[in-house]
């Protein structure tokens, strides 16, 4: 069990850095402005801790495949998840834009 563990790991961290790279070099193709080593940096270091949590969760993932003995729980899954992803960016930036609104609405010029 733990060899599966690593081996998936090994290959959750290869295709990360397959995917961070083949992103520099599109980058670099089209010269994509204000490209720095700093920002190559963050961005690699954001990417990998979207890497790990991906990674935390596939053992949860597995599981609920091994449960339902197929692949339309862990679809299930993934499909809500992303629903929800896109509810929470919504009320999110519903609230942001609420939240701007009215701070703006304090500020602005009431005598006229």
């Amino acid at each position: 069990m733990a060899a599966k563990l690593v081996l998936t790991a090994l290959w959750a961290m290869g295709l990360t850095l397959v995917m961070f790279l083949l992103g520099l070099g599109i980058g670099k193709s089209v010269d994509i402005p204000g490209w720095s080593s700093g920002l190559a940096r963050t961005s690699f270091a954001d990417l990998l801790l979207t890497a790990v949590l991906t990674y935390l969760l596939m053992p949860l993932v597995a599981l609920s495949a091994s449960i339902g003995r197929g692949y339309l729980l862990p679809l299930a899954w993934a499909v809500g998840t992303m629903v929800l992803a896109q509810i929470a960016a919504v009320l999110l930036a519903f609230g942001v834009g609420t939240l701007g609104t009215f701070i703006w609405w304090r500020s602005a010029d009431q005598s006229r």
